[in-house]
């Protein structure tokens, strides 16, 4: 939508100047099809400072006959919009218009002049606003249906998604409505939408976001916009359907990263419309030589529609038969007049899922096995939607160094955590040695009782091991055997016994668990 200031000095001169403007807006001429919606805004100099730049300024003639300066004084306010000045014949003067160019004016609409000169001159003007930042529209067609307009539409836009960019799936087949069924994006018809188009609702970001649907609850960068009902005015010479269209795509360019149409059931003026304002265009082509006429033929056509900004590119949906890649490239781009630099180089490999995605709500860049996420990822690239491969993969090797050397780092603190501890947690010794980092017991006399309130140890810290219950009491060890039990004792009776009433006070006070 544009929108436009109309200055005047008086309110009365607003109102008679606004009228004007509104009777050269009312006119039925067929290309006014091609003009979005405008919003046309009296506002007086003083107030203009509290308000947002417009497209478009528009003086009245009462402001300029007064004092040419005004127009400087306005220059200075909206240093960036263009500045349209309504004459009268006394100043219409080549002296007169030299004097309002230097003072900051682009252009000037005599008294005398006609709605197509306005509006031409409306349409110059308004290329000249100050660029903003925008996401990017790209079209998707083919020459005649079934070569896989639609299945690549999905596929693109689920990979571009992936990459972190909002995305929108556009469908314009009114008549089947085939993406937004494929991906089970409810409802098929979207009766919003069509209040939009009617004229019953405002064109509001609040109305459109209405139109709009979250394709899958686990994916938040990816939207469907399920088309309107198919009706007359779709298709009438003179109907306001192609100018409400420029200003719900100039909303959704604002909301959007990234607008992806799937434009195959589009056709006359809406389809002039949509090309006017496409970045870029993906035209959608297979081997099968029954549908190089109509591609030919509709490539023709696309390429007078396209903004000299614009580009084309083909793509060949490969099949199990038809002609050979070298032969459709060399005879496509001779009779369509495209070089190398049109055509994605890589064809997109036959897939058998091919056939099984409809209705199953998932496109093919996840739902194959022949390699196709990585030759979407491709196509998404060469249309400049998402970065580079490798640049990215640049990216997630610094990261994943990144976070190797931390995991390496808090390895190294954790082993040097673990040698510490077992530093301190030597062997425990009898006597005067340290059991454990900061406990200590005497060694127990043979008689000695030892009271059961004294420290104890739990099972797998007693410090007793073979040689030491030996060395240290001339007795077996616990992990000795019965056997060896029995032949020591029979060589010592009186001695074993001795030995026997020494451990069971040694082992009295500890706790076994």
């Amino acid at each position: 939508m544009l929108h436009i200031y109309v200055l005047d000095t008086t309110a009365e001169s607003r109102a008679k100047l606004l009228d004007r403007l509104h009777r050269y807006l009312d006119i039925e001429a067929k290309e006014i099809e091609l003009i979005p919606r405008v919003n046309l805004k009296p506002i007086a100099r003083e107030e203009l400072q509290f308000h947002a730049a417009p497209d478009v300024c528009v003086l009245g003639p009462e402001l300029v006959s007064n004092e040419l300066t005004e127009i400087g004084k306005i220059r200075k306010v909206l240093p960036h919009t263009p500045l349209l000045v309504c004459t009268i014949p006394e100043v219409e003067g080549l002296a007169a218009i030299e004097q309002m160019a230097r003072l900051g004016a682009d252009d000037t609409l005599f008294s005398e002049a006609g709605p197509l000169e306005f509006l031409r001159k409306l349409v110059l003007l308004s290329r000249k606003a100050k660029p903003r930042e925008s996401g990017k529209l790209i079209v998707v067609d083919s020459g005649k249906g079934g070569v896989g307009a639609t299945t690549l539409s999905a596929a693109l836009a689920e990979s571009v998604a992936a990459s972190g960019k909002k995305t929108l799936l556009v469908d314009f087949d009114v008549e089947t409505q085939d993406l937004s069924r494929f991906l089970q994006a409810r409802p098929f018809v979207n009766e919003n939408l069509q209040l939009l188009f009617d004229g019953s609702r405002p064109i509001t970001q609040e109305y459109i976001e209405q139109c709009l649907v979250q394709v899958w609850e686990d994916e938040p960068n990816l939207y469907c916009m399920p088309p309107l009902a198919e009706s007359d005015p779709l298709y009438a010479i003179g109907s306001n359907y192609p100018r409400t269209l420029l200003s719900i795509m100039e909303f959704l360019d604002e909301i959007f990263d990234c607008i992806i149409v799937d434009a195959g059931g589009i056709r006359g003026a809406l389809q002039k419309s949509l090309y006017r304002v496409a970045d870029k265009v993906l035209f959608v082509l297979n081997n099968d030589p029954a549908t190089l006429y109509g591609s030919v033929d509709k490539i023709g056509k696309v390429r007078d529609l396209l903004s000299p900004n614009a580009s084309l590119i083909a793509v060949e949906n490969g099949s199990t038969a038809g002609l050979p890649r070298k032969i459709l490239v060399e005879e496509f781009s001779r009779a369509a007049r495209l070089s190398e630099d049109n055509w994605f180089l890589e064809p997109i490999p036959f897939s058998k899922q091919g056939t099984r995605w409809p209705g199953s709500g998932e496109t093919l860049a996840t739902n194959s096995k022949q390699g196709l996420p990585k030759v979407f990822r491709s196509l998404a690239e060469k249309l400049e939607l998402c970065e580079p491969e490798a640049k990215r993969g640049s990216e997630v090797v610094r990261h994943t160094l990144l976070k190797v050397g931390g995991l390496l780092k808090n390895k190294r603190n954790k082993v040097r955590d673990n040698e510490k501890l077992l530093e301190e947690n030597k062997k425990f010794t009898l006597g005067s040695q340290k059991i454990g980092p900061k406990k200590q017991l005497p060694a127990p006399l043979p008689n000695e009782e030892i009271s059961q309130e004294s420290d104890s140890l739990p099972q797998a810290e007693i410090p007793f091991g073979e040689s030491d219950s030996e060395l240290l009491l001339g007795t077996p060890s616990l992990s000795k055997t019965p056997e060896a039990l029995g032949k020591k004792e029979d060589k010592n009776p009186a001695h074993s016994a001795q030995e026997d009433s020494d451990f069971n006070n040694l082992i009295s006070g500890v706790t076994l668990q």
